[in-house]
């Protein structure tokens, strides 16, 4: 590979900066890779592309089931890992934004979705809810989410 190669190389995958963030695009297609990851025909590549938006060390917290916000070293990891273990599971997935709010550290995510899903055990769960993701973002990337749902 030339010199030129890895110099454009480098540059395309080198971490987003702050004064480069924008955080109203950065909130647009975080929302439209979570919605992609949530579909029924979702892919490994859409998780992939989902989980790109997070630091290594991702917290996940998710009131009232998990209180828990440290942020791991291995958290971006076992988001893979849950995710993964779901996904495609929806045979039904209908989501729509409600409000956002955009800061260089903080963003937020109002949003109602309908989902019908098949558990692994073959239980069939219908869920209606409205959420609300608090994202906290470091260098571009969300370190740590924090959902509330009804």
């Amino acid at each position: 590979m030339s010199i030129f190669k890895v110099v454009i190389f480098t540059l395309l995958t080198f971490p987003v900066y702050a004064k480069d963030f924008n955080p109203k695009q950065f909130a647009v297609e975080y929302f439209e890779a979570w919605k992609a990851s949530q579909q029924p025909d979702a892919t490994k590549k859409d998780l992939e592309h989902y989980l790109s938006f997070f630091k290594v060390d991702l917290g996940h917290q998710h009131l009232p089931y998990d209180p828990d916000d440290k942020r791991y070293p291995d958290g971006k990891e076992r988001m893979r890992e849950g995710m993964t273990h779901y996904l495609g599971a929806h045979t039904e997935y209908k989501v729509k934004l409600l409000d956002s709010y955009s800061s260089p550290n903080v963003i937020t995510l109002n949003y109602k979705t309908l989902s019908k899903a098949k558990r692994p055990n073959g239980e069939l769960v219908e869920l209606n809810y409205t959420r609300l993701e608090v994202l906290e973002i470091e260098d571009g990337k969300v370190s740590v989410i924090r959902i509330y749902s009804e």
